[in-house]
């Protein structure tokens, strides 16, 4: 019984095969997809639309043959050679069907839409800025210091002149840092510039953001000018330092100097009123604030 029947199977197999190969010694027409492959451009040229990726190709031969073809690369090539920086319309001819592996077949037809229109633009390249979208709220007790610092800060922009002229800045994905207690470092994508063609070179960069515990310092003897003296007029301060209480982040008060820190008095308050009391103006480098000063005011000498 078991023997009949693997006999049963086993013809069953061969006439399986017999049949597979008298359909597809049989002719048939199927149609497939080919790619698009534009060749042969300058190197100072480049294509400004969007072409199809792919055209539909009737191919018509035996079975078998088509059906290796249905696991083949099929393209149409677009020869550019001759482009020019213009629009062009370009209509393909059956001679441009690329069939891989010698496969004999008959191309019939190339499916409507049969030409492309192809827009040549001159290529160009320049540095373009990036503005960093990375917002960072640091946690209580912590202030940020100084700007966001972008690595790099320019990118390399290629393609279209017509897209490329037009971009002056590039920017990069959003994020928002939370409740930050120290240096926030963060790789950001750049979003892709708009146009057809068009690259960036590195496609994200680096951005980091300052963040210190907030501290407060005494500085001592810190120098104050008296600035705006009439030539014929000689007048001193009664004190030629102040002592200046800043805030900011720790680092940053850490390396301060009392020089870094300009006090003037300006003489030109007596003139506005009869007093000779004046109260000084304090600047502090950036992302340090002053919130105590002693003295507070200064007495005119003569």
């Amino acid at each position: 019984m078991l023997n009949n029947l693997g006999v049963k199977i086993g013809a069953l197999c061969v006439a399986l095969l017999v049949w597979l190969h008298v359909v597809t010694e049989k002719t048939y027409t199927y149609t497939f997809r080919a790619a698009l492959k534009p060749t042969h451009l300058a190197e100072d040229l480049i294509v400004a639309n969007e072409l199809p990726k792919h055209l539909h190709v009737t191919i018509k031969g035996n079975g078998k043959r088509l059906f290796w073809l249905m696991f083949s690369e099929l393209e149409i090539v677009l020869d550019l050679q001759n482009a020019i920086q213009s629009k062009s319309r370009y209509r393909f001819e059956v001679t441009d069907v690329v069939i891989p592996r010698d496969i004999d077949v008959t191309i019939t037809e190339i499916g409507a839409p049969d030409f492309v229109d192809v827009d040549i633009d001159r290529l160009v390249e320049k540095q373009v800025p990036v503005f960093p979208r990375l917002s960072t709220n640091p946690a209580n007790g912590y202030v940020i210091v100084g700007p966001v610092l972008v690595n790099p800060d320019s990118v390399t922009m290629k393609g279209p002149r017509r897209f490329v002229e037009r971009t002056d800045t590039l920017y990069t994905q959003s994020e928002t840092v939370r409740r930050a207690k120290r240096r926030v470092h963060r790789e950001l994508p750049l979003i892709e510039p708009e146009g057809i063609n068009v690259t960036i070179a590195p496609s994200s960069v680096i951005a980091e953001v300052d963040v210190q515990k907030m501290q407060r310092r005494v500085i001592n003897d810190v120098p104050v000018v008296l600035v705006h003296v009439p030539t014929n007029k000689k007048v001193t301060l009664d004190s030629s330092t102040i002592t200046l209480t800043i805030e900011g982040g720790a680092d940053l008060l850490a390396s301060l100097k009392p020089e870094d820190l300009h006090v003037s008095v300006d003489y030109r308050q007596t003139l506005r009123g009869s007093t000779d009391v004046l109260t000084p103006i304090i600047l502090t480098p950036p992302n340090v604030s002053w919130v105590e000063a002693q003295p507070q005011t200064f007495n005119i000498i003569n």
